[in-house]
């Protein structure tokens, strides 16, 4: 469970919009008039990233990544159902996956004016919850066992990923211990794989849940399956973007290599200030790429890095465009019929993708070490 710092409340809270939709929020239940929440889907999507950058895209409960396009809610500590005067105050609303807003549900957190499960901002959380040497988290409170109890904390698939984290965290102080010069470049490098994992691992995890509604089964799925898309996305543009900027002979690479860059010309009054501004300029355009573009993103990577792609792309690119359905067209393809996505067809993505994104950090872990 993450330890969040509400001291500091953002500068929405003081916007005039915000402070009047809130008014206008507060007086109707005051009154008590049918309640509009239309301020929550006015700044839902502000909330939200003010949440994600605070608990830098990880669920407050469980610590599991958020992926970045659809994944991951607002949650409210208090309930709004029971506590709605509270429903906007900053140090009630934090970011939650989706499992664990759905397990806390609309529990009250007060029992006889006590708090039976822990606060993210107001319990010293490492001083009531700790890890075992086999990756479980134990309560050193009852407040904490309620915690871990109600949250489900210790369901396999989070004790699995502790345990391997410290097997993993142990193997790596080793080489650094044992003087192994690419240590550091493995570490970093497996941050962007650990990323990538964190958030299949979570998918497959949501993909668990039981739902008895067709069409909202189908919403569900399809939002499982954007994310897994958008979970290699983060990993391709997070691992090509770190890899070139660490090493000035890739910058020189992409610049010679990319064919944006091929018609841009200087005049040799500004070509030192422009020599200058390379490293930013490179990177603002890493940032710009569209990395679900999968052919140039391997031309990218095959001439910048010499890191090849696998031959056939073409079930990826296929899911890709389907992705891209899903999230502009409302489900639906060109000739606006609905793509119904199954949990086998979901399955069998993250398996592709899966063995996609290994090939690719194989290769990648390779020319680290050699650098």
């Amino acid at each position: 469970m993450l330890q969040i710092d509400k001291e500091r409340q953002p500068e929405l809270f003081n916007d005039e919009r915000f402070i009047k939709e809130k008014q206008i929020y507060l007086t109707s239940l005051k009154k008590e008039e049918k309640v509009s929440f239309i301020i929550f889907r006015k700044f839902q999507r502000e909330l939200k990233q003010l949440l994600i950058e605070e608990s830098q895209s990880r669920c407050v409960y469980c610590e599991e990544p958020i992926a970045i396009s659809s994944f991951g809610t607002i949650d409210n500590y208090y309930p709004k159902s029971i506590y709605p005067h509270l429903a906007l105050d900053w140090d009630n609303l934090f970011l939650s996956c989706e499992y664990c807003n759905f397990t806390k549900g609309r529990l009250d957190p007060k029992k006889e004016g006590e708090l039976i499960i822990l606060h993210p901002a107001y319990d010293d959380i490492q001083s009531h919850i700790f890890e075992n040497e086999i990756g479980q988290l134990k309560g050193k409170s009852e407040k904490a066992v309620n915690t871990i109890s109600l949250l489900k904390l210790n369901r396999p698939a989070l004790v699995s990923k502790r345990e391997q984290n410290k097997l993993q965290n142990k193997l790596l102080r080793q080489l650094v211990e044992e003087g192994y010069s690419a240590a550091n470049s493995v570490i970093d490098n497996n941050e962007y794989y650990n990323f990538f994992e964190d958030n299949i691992e979570s998918l497959e995890l949501l993909l668990t849940t039981q739902i008895h509604q067709e069409k909202q089964k189908q919403l569900f799925n399809n939002m499982i399956y954007a994310n897994i898309i958008t979970a290699l996305e983060t990993y391709l543009s997070d691992a090509f973007i770190n890899t070139v900027i660490s090493q000035k002979n890739y910058i020189k690479r992409f610049i010679k290599t990319f064919k944006d860059y091929k018609h841009i010309k200087f005049e040799y009054s500004s070509i030192f200030e422009s020599y200058e501004e390379i490293e930013a300029t490179v990177t603002k355009t890493l940032l710009d790429v569209i990395y679900h573009n999968i052919f140039k993103v391997k031309g990218m990577f095959k001439d910048t890095l010499e890191v090849d792609f696998p031959k056939d792309l073409t079930t990826l690119a296929k899911a890709i465009s389907v992705r891209h359905d899903i999230v502009h067209r409302n489900g639906k393809d060109k000739t606006g019929k609905i793509h119904t996505i199954s949990v086998d067809e979901i399955e069998s993505l993250i398996s592709n993708v899966k063995d996609f994104v290994k090939h690719i950090n194989t290769q990648l872990i390779s020319i680290r070490s050699n650098t």
